[in-house]
């Protein structure tokens, strides 16, 4: 008998074990949590990354519905911005629109000191491996420099990305709303789990869960709420670029839904929908199913078609 399988098996059931005698106290916490968390008021202040189409635009277009009165919205195309604005405005928001790449470390700095007056950011900009090809019209990955080049463009806007977003809101927040509570949403991927399915997308994921997770526990003693938000397949641009299947797919704007119920509940991880999520959460944790199924039967990355 291999000495992986023993080793894989012994980690499971070790696992379960602890995971079942932990539940009662996990369930004791979280109706204790539910019974006296009172939710916050809409926030009168969003500014939101990658706000141009997809789940982004879907949030600038709920919070406006909802009563925000002040929205911040950065992308890198300015018609689609413009479009988006034009909507918002419509639904009764005063809205500002940045175009901006969230790569840039000064510039985002600069965006977020300048407001005058924030009480949420969501760093929603992101991209995958497969938008990067559909863009480029590439086909395929044959060569490796092709293939890093992609894969640097992508960590340099879902990691640093997220951290010139982030780190800006914090020093923001820490000078400016000492007295109130503040938020930042980070929006991450299901994929953070299965990195090796989707390869540096699911990687550059991974580090931001983990990084919203430290974020939430360093800030909560100075009113700062981190959440992360954790989506599985929605329709968005970045989900029609991926050729391959695309199980219990839902809309972007009952995504927004979902998230801004997330927050206003204080959420610290916001996941969805209820079916992919546990199909997967069930997966990250089997380690032989990882070995024996994942590495050997499914491709990592797919030709665009």
């Amino acid at each position: 008998m291999p000495l992986d399988f023993v080793y894989d098996s012994a980690v499971l059931l070790l696992s379960i074990i602890l995971n079942l005698i932990l539940l009662p106290f996990y369930i004791v916490h979280q109706l204790y949590d539910s019974l006296t968390f009172k939710p916050t008021a809409p926030p009168k202040s969003v500014l939101i990354t990658g706000a141009s189409s997809g789940i982004g635009e879907s949030l600038a277009k709920t919070y406006a519905a909802n009563g925000t009165k002040n929205l911040i919205l950065l992308g890198r195309n300015e018609e689609k911005l413009k479009r988006v604005k034009e909507i918002c405005q419509k639904k009764g928001a005063n809205v500002a629109i940045y175009v901006a790449d969230v790569t840039d470390r000064e510039k985002m700095d600069e965006i977020i000191k300048s407001q005058p007056n924030l009480d949420l950011v969501i760093a929603n900009a992101g991209v995958s491996q497969y938008t990067i090809m559909r863009d480029q019209k590439k086909t395929k990955l044959d060569d490796s420099l092709v293939k890093e080049d992609m894969e640097r463009e992508v960590i340099n806007i879902n990691l640093h990305g997220v951290l010139n977003t982030v780190y800006p809101a914090i020093r923001y927040f820490l000078q400016h709303n000492k007295n109130k509570t503040s938020q930042i949403c980070i929006v991450s991927s299901k994929a953070a789990q299965i990195p090796m399915l989707t390869n540096v997308y699911g990687c550059t994921k991974g580090y931001v869960t983990n990084f919203a997770f430290n974020l939430r526990r360093e800030y909560a003693s100075k009113n700062i709420r981190v959440n992360n938000v954790l989506p599985c397949w929605v329709e968005t641009s970045m989900a029609d670029a991926y050729k391959g299947d695309k199980f219990f797919m839902i809309s972007s704007d009952k995504a927004a839904k979902i998230i801004i119920d997330g927050l206003s509940n204080d959420t610290p991880n916001i996941s969805f929908t209820f079916a992919t999520s546990f199909m997967m959460d069930i997966t990250s944790n089997i380690p032989w199913f990882y070995q024996l199924v994942l590495q050997k039967y499914i491709r990592v990355v797919k030709d665009v078609e």
